[in-house]
């Protein structure tokens, strides 16, 4: 019964806490990450792909999983204009399709920088 209980409160803040406030045990100790597990082929995705707008690829330094591609795709979708999101720690970057009147590049640089990584130069796409 108390497995039971464990399994339940662990599925209960699964769902109750967002995935970007987890963070990953794994890249304390600053190995390289490119062989984990967790970090093969991982790319999170947020909004709808046909979304029409201004559309911008921004290299990003420092995503070792799929949790850093879940911060940075939290953050990006969270700048008012964003329309779509795609993070890839595999090819280092974000594509973000954007309401050109309500979103900069600049700002998409400035939400992955608060997230805790370093934005490259947006390069329209």
């Amino acid at each position: 019964m108390r497995k039971l209980a464990e399994i339940a409160a662990a599925a209960l803040v699964a769902f109750a806490v967002p995935a970007a406030a987890f963070a990953c045990d794994e890249h304390a100790d600053g190995a390289d990450h490119a062989t984990c597990e967790h970090a093969k082929g991982s790319t999170v995705t947020a909004g709808d792909s046909s979304a029409k707008g201004s559309r911008v690829v921004i290299p990003v330094t420092g995503m070792h999983c799929g949790m850093c591609a879940q911060r940075v795709t939290t953050a990006l979708s969270d700048v008012a204009g964003v329309k779509f999101v795609e993070t890839s720690v595999e090819s280092k970057q974000a594509v973000v399709v954007y309401d050109g009147a309500k979103a900069k590049p600049a700002a998409l640089a400035k939400a992955i920088k608060a997230a805790g990584y370093e934005p490259g130069k947006p390069k329209a796409n």
